[in-house]
């Protein structure tokens, strides 16, 4: 164990070299790789260390550097300080060799491999592996080496993995959806036929974040991981600061009004507001009922269930048979009220897929470049793939064009192939 605790010193000894201004730290790090294990390899990057002039040439140049640089050398030097000062934890073999497992997936780029799992693993099996390995490689439970670049590995595995879209962004093309090479091009993704989805590029999440969420979760302690699909992108958001901020102003508001409206009843008061609003809405609306009162869903369920098509376009919606009838059974196909009401939902409609067509061109770009390498190689399968990707979005939107300029109208049934809702 103390061999490859002193390698471990001793690759962080040059990697601080390395980097430049650090000279200090690699010394320190050598140094304490000896005492783990006296090696003739450590011995001789010590003695480089102390001979090399270009080293006391590195740290005197550290010192012109600007203040802003200064303050990172000395958290640096902090920080290697306080890894110095940490005790070694214990590991096991198994340990070791898990970790070494990890590494050989990630660096195959395999997810599902990083958690030990199948591609047709359920969602539950996800969040159990992942609670087993999060525990088994944590920081501060295992001191072997790479303990820190496994755990980040797993982290990002289920951030992966545990999201729906991300993992069939993942499942369909095999492209890790928050690798550089994914991301690279600025905003976008993939859209996907439920909900409308698309990602953008989001800057990886703390994996000490996502392990106190996720036994935070498990302990009943209000921590929640949310994700949150439509508006400009995907983001993904912890809960507990929100939680905070509203204790911290129901606080304050305890304090601005000790005499008034008790503190409790004000959490009620936006409740109250759409009610109230709900309430005005249904006595304007009684007396003349409007096309704006009957709503629509693009899914079967709850008073939904009456299945109807669009005109024009045969977009597929679902209505209140109740409320639909009473409003618009007796109306001829024609009337201008019908026609209105199917025209706003295939504003709609259009509008979705069209926005998605957009991100599909994008993601087609990305796909494109992520298959060329940094020194003009490329990766003739990942291209293909690229090339290959369904525009299903944008045959969509074409279709749509071809019958609007037309003039004609698909009808029920009329139209090739099923719709699927994009909204």
């Amino acid at each position: 164990m103390n061999l490859d605790q002193a390698q471990e010193c001793l690759s962080r000894s040059k990697k601080k070299f390395a980097e430049g201004g650090q000279y200090e730290s690699a010394v320190r790090f050598a140094e304490k790789s000896i005492r783990l294990c006296d090696t003739k390899e450590a011995q001789e990057w010590l003695s480089f260390l102390k001979t090399n002039p270009s080293t006391s040439a590195a740290s005197e140049s550290s010192a012109s550097k600007p203040s802003q640089q200064q303050q990172q050398q000395q958290q640096e030097k902090q920080k290697a300080n306080l890894e110095d000062a940490k005790p070694m934890l214990p590991y096991t073999q198994d340990q070791v060799a898990g970790i070494k497992r990890i590494k050989a997936m990630k660096a195959k780029g395999d997810l599902y491999g990083i958690l030990g799992l199948e591609k047709s693993c359920s969602d539950g099996a996800v969040k159990k592996a992942y609670r087993k390995l999060a525990l088994q490689f944590h920081p501060d439970k295992c001191g072997a080496p790479g303990t820190d670049e496994a755990f980040k590995a797993i982290s990002h595995a289920f951030t992966v993995l545990g999201d729906e879209g991300k993992k069939e962004q993942y499942d369909r093309y095999g492209v890790d959806p928050e690798s550089s090479a994914s991301r690279s091009g600025g905003g976008g993704g993939n859209p996907f036929a439920r909900g409308g989805g698309h990602f953008h590029g989001a800057h990886e999440v703390d994996p000490e974040e996502i392990f106190n969420m996720f036994f935070g979760q498990m302990a009943g302690n209000g921590v929640r991981f949310q994700t949150n699909f439509g508006g400009p992108g995907f983001n993904t958001r912890f809960q507990q600061q929100q939680q905070q901020a509203r204790r911290q102003q129901q606080q304050q508001q305890q304090r601005n009004h000790p005499g008034g409206i008790p503190a409790s009843l004000m959490q009620f008061l936006p409740v109250i507001v759409l009610m109230a609003f709900s309430f005005l809405s249904m006595l304007s609306g009684s007396s003349d009922p409007s096309l704006s009162e009957t709503s629509y869903a693009w899914e079967y369920g709850g008073s939904y269930t009456m299945k109807r098509a669009t005109q024009v376009h045969a977009v597929p919606y679902f209505v209140n048979p109740r409320m639909f009838t009473e409003k618009y059974e007796k109306m001829q196909a024609g009337h201008w009220k019908l026609n209105n009401f199917e025209k706003s939902i295939e504003s709609q409609y259009y509008r979705t897929i069209y926005y998605n067509c957009q991100n599909e061109r994008e993601y087609k770009q990305r796909l494109i470049s992520s298959a060329y390498s940094l020194f003009g190689g490329v990766n003739k399968d990942r291209l293909q793939a690229a090339q290959n990707y369904d525009m299903k979005f944008c045959n969509e939107v074409e279709a749509w064009n071809t019958v609007s300029s037309s003039g004609t109208k698909v009808g029920k049934g009329g139209q090739s192939g099923s719709r699927k809702r994009a909204a």
